[in-house]
């Protein structure tokens, strides 16, 4: 139940691209759509995470207001799961969580799948 609610979301993510400049971060995501193939998203935060939500739902307030992450195994190739959740200024909110060997690509598919929840498409970015 948990893997169909909750990581399904971040399962479009099939390339993640990060960028740093001091006190920016640009995240360019290419996703997997099941109507129009892959798309390229790109936002600017201050951090992975936030660049990575304003890239999926691009002029859309919202903010994470709780994270966590932890292994889930021991050892260098050990997966990581992060959950997080993400509310909007209309007080939609919504959780969501995303595993991966690497940590700072575990928590851009958490973003990924709390913003499937809110139902916003991540599409939204041609829009």
């Amino acid at each position: 139940v948990f893997e169909a609610g909750y990581l399904r979301g971040g399962e479009g993510l099939v390339q993640l691209d990060l960028r740093r400049a001091p006190g920016i971060v640009e995240a360019t995501l290419r996703v997997r759509d099941p109507d129009t193939g892959v798309e390229v998203l790109v936002g600017r935060g201050s951090g992975p995470v936030e660049a990575s939500l304003k890239a999926a739902v691009p002029g859309l307030d919202l903010e994470v207001s709780d994270f966590s992450q932890h292994a889930l195994e021991q050892g260098a190739s050990a997966r990581s799961v992060a959950y997080l959740r993400v509310r909007g200024t209309d007080g939609r909110e919504a959780w969501g969580a995303g595993v991966s060997e690497d940590v700072t690509e575990a928590s851009v598919r958490a973003v990924l799948s709390a913003v499937s929840r809110l139902a916003v498409p991540a599409r939204m970015a041609a829009e």
